[in-house]
C-alpha cells in the first residue's frame, strides 16, 4: 500500500472565507480564469450547482452537460481545470467507467462527485474521485463544500504523483469535515486526518 504524506503542516485556505466571499485564499485558483465543467442529468441539481459556485465569487467559466456523450465531447475541446460529477445518472450509463477512463487519460484533472446517494461510499474513489460530496445540503453549506472538494482535488492533482485510489490520503480537518463519506470513517494524525 502507498502512502502519501503532505507537506508539514498542510497548506490548506480556510473554507469559511471562501464561502463568505473574502478574499480568495492563496492557490485556490489561478491567476487566470478557470473553467469547470459539470456532469449532472437533473437540472434542477445543475442550477444548484451552479449557485453554489457563483456564491464562490471567483472568475470561472461554468460549463454543463447532461449526459456522459456531452462531457466527453465539451472534455476534447475545451480546457477543463475542474470537473464535478454526479455519479449515479438516471440515463443508466456508467458513470463508474466513465470516471476510470478520465482519470486515465486526465490524470491532473480534478475530479469531485457530487451525489444524494449514501450507499457504495466507496465507488466514486475506486473510479478515479478526489473527493466525494453531498448533494443536497443548503446552499451555504453547498458552497463551502464544494470550496473544499475543489481545494482538496487541486492539492491533490498537483503532487508529482498522482495517488492511487486505493492509498492513504491526509488531508486537513477542516475540509474533511466537508468531504464524503462522513467524519466517522477518519482518523486523526495530528491536524489531519485521513481516509482508510
Amino acid at each position: 500500500m502507498f502512502v502519501f504524506r503532505l507537506p508539514e503542516p498542510p497548506i490548506f485556505c480556510d473554507v469559511a472565507v471562501i464561502a463568505q466571499k473574502d478574499v480568495p485564499c492563496e492557490g485556490f485558483m489561478n491567476t487566470q480564469a478557470e473553467t469547470w465543467l459539470i456532469l449532472d442529468d437533473a437540472s434542477i441539481d445543475r442550477r444548484h450547482m451552479v449557485q453554489a459556485i457563483a456564491d464562490l465569487n471567483l472568475n470561472i467559466s461554468l460549463l454543463q452537460a447532461a449526459f456522459i456523450t456531452e462531457a466527453k465531447e465539451i472534455l476534447e475541446k475545451e480546457n477543463v481545470s475542474v470537473f464535478l460529477s454526479d455519479f449515479y445518472l438516471r440515463n443508466g450509463l456508467n458513470t463508474s467507467r466513465f470516471l476510470s477512463e478520465l482519470r486515465a487519460s486526465m490524470p491532473r484533472l480534478p475530479i469531485v462527485v457530487v451525489t444524494n446517494q449514501t450507499g457504495n461510499q466507496e465507488a466514486p474513489y475506486k473510479a478515479g474521485a478526489d473527493a466525494v460530496i453531498p448533494k443536497h445540503v443548503s446552499l451555504p453549506e453547498f458552497t463551502k463544500s464544494i470550496a473544499a472538494a475543489v481545494k482538496h482535488a487541486k492539492h491533490l492533482r498537483s503532487l508529482s504523483v498522482p495517488a492511487p485510489s486505493d492509498s492513504k490520503i491526509y488531508i486537513p480537518r477542516d475540509i474533511a469535515a466537508y468531504l464524503h463519506p462522513a467524519p466517522h470513517r477518519a482518523q486523526a494524525i495530528g491536524e489531519c486526518s485521513y481516509f482508510i
